[in-house]
């Protein structure tokens, strides 16, 4: 996808429950208990494909307590889509047979290459099992695996060493995300105590340093840039799109737009999402 008309998304990020295992520091994700249907949002799913919304990457909560993730993967890739997920990698096992045949693309999460700092941001033992889903796929691996870091303050010490860890298991792609500099007040305050949060400047400066280093392999890309340049809708486990202003790069939802399957809802949604796109500002 080169995603070169960002008028027109053509990515959906569904959150499928909102139940998590961890409790992150930089989490600012939505509470609740709630996990999708497969047979319920098969109308849904339908009429977005059918508006060319042909890439699912899959998030929760932490997607892998969804009891139906392996389900509603399978029923996306019978349905012609490409289907991603973004897992901490925890209950791998339990859905791992389906998600095989189902999956295109697993993001992990990655904060750092030691337990304590990687461990200090996503909980204890966390490491320790990303670590092991890549050594069961470091040989071969029926879907391509991608790396995610929130970087900042926290972890910049550890970037060199995450570049010898990727490649020892032949991770190909690496996405760095600025930690969210607008988030809740009481993650805000704790990111500020802890001056975690890297300006612009300061981010392009370490991506660069980075980049020269370790490319080709992992190839390092910007968060930012690439949700830029692959627009993407997101879709709650209610079945909501939930529309957000890029140009201000908040994480709050300025309008929610309910789905029922049918072509109107899909279209109004996407109208209401291409109005919301504006150029993003500049920013340190």
């Amino acid at each position: 996808m080169t995603g070169t008309d960002r008028s027109r998304p053509t990515s959906v990020y569904w959150q499928v429950n909102c139940a998590c295992d961890e409790r992150c520091a930089f989490c600012f994700g939505t509470p609740g208990l709630h996990d999708v249907d497969p047979v319920r949002c098969a109308p849904v799913l339908d009429s977005l494909l059918a508006h060319g919304l042909r890439e699912f990457v899959l998030v929760g909560g932490e997607p892998l307590l969804a009891p139906r993730l392996g389900a509603t993967a399978a029923l996306l890739r019978d349905k012609g889509a490409s289907v991603g997920v973004i897992t901490n990698t925890f209950l791998w096992d339990y859905h791992r047979p389906l998600l095989e045949r189902s999956l295109d693309v697993v993001g992990v999460l990655l904060e750092g290459a030691s337990e304590m700092v990687h461990d200090s941001v996503r909980g204890p033992n966390t490491l320790r099992a990303v670590e092991a889903f890549l050594e069961l796929y470091s040989g071969s691996s029926p879907f391509e695996i991608v790396a995610h870091t929130l970087v900042g303050r926290h972890n910049l010490n550890e970037l060199d060493a995450l570049i010898y860890l990727l490649d020892q298991y032949g991770v190909k792609q690496w996405v760095w995300h600025r930690v969210p500099s607008t988030v809740g007040r009481r993650v805000r305050k704790r990111l500020e105590a802890d001056h975690s949060v890297l300006c612009e400047a300061e981010f392009q400066l370490h991506l660069a340093r980075i980049r020269d280093r370790a490319e080709p392999c992992p190839r390092i890309v910007d968060g930012e840039e690439e949700r830029r340049a692959r627009p993407a809708i997101i879709l709650d486990s209610a079945l909501r799109v939930l529309i957000e202003r890029l140009a201000k790069s908040t994480d709050r939802v300025e309008q929610i737009v309910p789905l029922d399957g049918s072509d109107q809802s899909v279209q109004a949604a996407l109208e209401s999402w291409s109005g919301a796109v504006e150029e993003p500002a500049t920013r340190c």
